[in-house]
This record gives C-alpha cells, sequence and structure tokens, in this order.
C-alpha cells in the first residue's frame, strides 16, 4: 500500500465511509463484471434484496418484474443499505435515502441511483451486469 492508498483509507475509516470517493463531487466508480445472482425464483416476492450489495447492487422485486439498482450512493461513493423499513435505501455516510426503484427521497444525493442491465439464462439464475446501464 503506497502512502496515498494508506491516507485515503485511514479517512475512510475514521468517517466511516469505506468505498467513499476521495474525490470532490464523489463520482460513482462501478467495476464492469457480471455477477450469478442466483435462481431467478428467488426474488419472486416484492421487496429488496440486499444478499448481492457488496457486489455492487440491490435486486428489486415489484412481484411481476425485477429491476437491480447499484448499490454505491450518487453522492459521495459511500456503500448503500437497506433502510430499518425494508421498503427504502439508504446511505449511512450522509444520510441520502432512495426510493425502491432507485430516486432519491431526501439528500444531499441528487441523482438517481443507476440501474444495471440483467438477463435470466438458461439455467434460471440471474445474471446482472454490474456497471451496464440498463435500457
Amino acid at each position: 500500500m503506497n502512502r496515498r492508498e494508506f491516507v485515503v483509507a485511514a479517512a475512510a475509516a475514521a468517517c466511516g465511509c469505506q468505498g467513499q470517493s476521495p474525490e470532490p463531487g464523489g463520482a460513482v466508480e462501478i467495476q464492469h463484471t457480471t455477477v450469478n445472482a442466483g435462481p431467478a425464483e428467488a426474488f419472486e416476492a416484492p421487496g429488496i434484496y440486499d444478499k448481492h450489495r457488496a457486489s455492487g447492487f440491490f435486486v428489486v422485486s415489484n412481484g411481476r418484474s425485477l429491476i437491480v439498482v447499484s448499490s454505491m450512493c450518487t453522492h459521495r461513493n459511500c456503500r448503500l443499505k437497506l433502510a430499518a423499513d425494508h421498503a427504502s435505501i439508504v446511505c449511512k455516510c450522509h444520510g441520502s435515502t432512495f426510493d425502491a426503484n432507485g430516486r432519491v427521497t431526501h439528500g444531499p444525493a441528487s441523482i438517481d441511483l443507476p440501474h444495471f442491465e440483467f438477463a435470466i439464462d438458461d439455467h434460471r439464475d440471474l445474471m446482472v451486469h454490474v456497471g451496464t446501464p440498463a435500457r
């Protein structure tokens, strides 16, 4: 670890903002990858599924269809978590909140969460293309 990496890691640990971008404006950096989120049937019940938030996303089901939203805050790149109500998403770093569709409901974030492309493969697994914007 070089000096810059050490300083950034120490600052993030001190503020509780692991993964936060050190640059002003907090541009979200997403690793482009494909993640097998498991059987699509596991997401049939309505709700926000946070099992893969460390991989960069939440799966959201309304009972009929799915969307996949980023788990990184658009304000300062902090990792988001499921709110206590299990119906919304919250940033522990600065208090931004988002609804299940990823829309900002409370700032300081002013940009909605990006949605990612996904597909259901031949084995009926949900394959999420993290970092690839949904069309």
